[in-house]
């Protein structure tokens, strides 16, 4: 029959374009674990900024640092529960918490533990989240 022509893609065609998306997905995919390992990392910074001012309000009030989190969840308005997965402890251990404070935070989706103390909230790079947490902190940080 001639003037007929043949309709839908050819074998060749749909092979070709099945290999061009398998190409674009695993390139894509590891980028995004890493999005999503780094957004992780900032929910616990943030999480931190906040425990930093309700650390700073504790001590308005007390004269010294609270070393438990439920020092500060105490406090009016109280500090917000960790977020679902995040890993709260306070070192006390060579920490004097009439001076300063140390409050380590990671979850096993992030990258790092972070270090909090009253110059800041630092990834410990040293501590994979994949890892346990610190037991001491780094006044180097």
């Amino acid at each position: 029959m001639k003037g007929m022509k043949a309709k839908g893609f050819t074998l060749i065609e749909m092979i070709a374009v099945i290999g061009i998306i398998l190409v674009l997905v695993v390139a894509l995919v590891p980028r995004m674990e890493a999005n999503r390992r780094a957004s992780t990392d900032q929910i616990v910074a943030g999480y931190l900024r906040e425990v930093q001012k309700y650390q700073e309000m504790y001590y308005g009030f007390n004269r010294s640092y609270a070393d438990e989190l439920s020092d500060l969840t105490s406090l009016t308005p109280p500090l917000d529960s960790p977020p679902n997965g995040v890993t709260v402890n306070f070192i006390t251990t060579g920490v004097s918490y009439n001076r300063d404070y140390c409050v380590v935070a990671g979850t096993a989706a992030g990258q790092y533990w972070f270090q909090l103390t009253s110059k800041g909230a630092r990834p410990v790079t040293s501590a994979p989240a994949t890892g346990d947490a610190p037991t001491a902190c780094d006044p180097n940080l």
